[in-house]
């Protein structure tokens, strides 16, 4: 069955659940759309509370919907209308926004600067308390005469550093997905992208980049939209590819305005627009992009 059977048979569901007593006060969900779980009561099903999950399927049983739900995890299980409550991502990216986003994290732990997230090889992040440093001070306290175990510790926590991909690893990302932090799933996304630590799975890295990137995660939605324009991991798809970049660059991501505008420059996904690619292309040299600062040049 195609997306749109599947949407028509989800609705059918819905509107049945609607009508019936124990499901009045239950939300009602499309494909693709994510809700949080509530509410169950078993052992196992207490660890589940709190999770979020992407809607797959609907599943009508008598009088009792249920969906199939995509786990971050990756396991999928079928979950009561009841048990699932209405999550609402935060995608916006005006101006106002964009930067209210990039200052809901800490300064930087050395030199208390305010730390940009929308460079992702700018800065590096601690996944024992989730906080942010600057990777130039990084560079420069592993060089610096503190002992191994200072070097080496969460400056904030004092936890160690596992090495990425090792089981505690692994461990701390699942922990604070759990919690539903965009920025743990676009890391454990990288593990299967990368193949540390995991074995590597370019579908599962797209699922968990999906995720972080419908909660605005700005570099997530970089790297999925690089799956898309590749067909990696997902089917390709220039047009996803654009919104996914636009995303990221109306947050602030060189990357992505520098991809745009060579979009522009090939006609992928868009009308060639040479003078469209030289705006995208101006933005991102603006920051110091040195391929847009060349390709603004070979342009004239």
């Amino acid at each position: 069955m195609g997306k749109c059977g599947e949407l028509a048979k989800a609705a059918k569901a819905a509107k049945t659940a609607k009508t019936a007593k124990a499901a009045t006060s239950s939300p009602t969900f499309a494909i693709g759309d994510q809700g949080r779980v509530h509410q169950l009561q078993s052992v196992a099903g207490q660890k589940l509370n709190g999770q979020i999950v992407t809607i797959e399927a609907a599943v009508q049983r008598e009088t009792e919907l249920r969906y199939q739900c995509l786990f971050t995890d990756g396991t999928r299980k079928n979950i009561k209308s009841s048990n699932l409550k209405e999550y609402v991502p935060v995608t916006s990216t005006s101006k106002d926004d964009s930067k209210n986003n990039k200052n809901q994290e800490d300064p930087c732990p050395i030199c208390m600067e305010e730390v940009l997230i929308h460079d992702a090889d700018s800065f590096r992040r601690y996944t024992c308390c989730g906080k942010i440093m600057h990777m130039a001070c990084s560079v420069d306290m592993s060089e610096s005469n503190l002992n191994h175990t200072q070097k080496f510790s969460c400056t904030l926590c004092r936890s160690k550093n596992p090495s990425e991909g090792s089981k505690e690893d692994l461990a701390r990302l699942n922990k604070w997905i759990k919690q539903g932090k965009a920025w743990s799933m676009k890391m454990l996304g990288d593990r299967y992208s990368e193949g540390v630590g995991v074995n590597k799975n370019d579908k599962r890295a797209a699922e968990l980049y999906t995720l972080a990137a419908n909660l605005g995660d700005i570099n997530a939605q970089f790297d999925l939209g690089y799956m898309y324009a590749n067909g990696q991991g997902v089917p390709e798809d220039c047009k996803r590819a654009l919104e996914l970049y636009t995303l990221a660059a109306e947050q602030g991501s060189m990357d992505a305005q520098f991809n745009i505008g060579g979009m522009y420059v090939q006609g992928m996904g868009v009308e060639r627009s040479l003078n469209k690619a030289k705006q995208w292309l101006t933005k991102a040299a603006n920051q110091g992009h040195k391929k847009a600062i060349e390709g603004l040049r070979r342009l004239g």
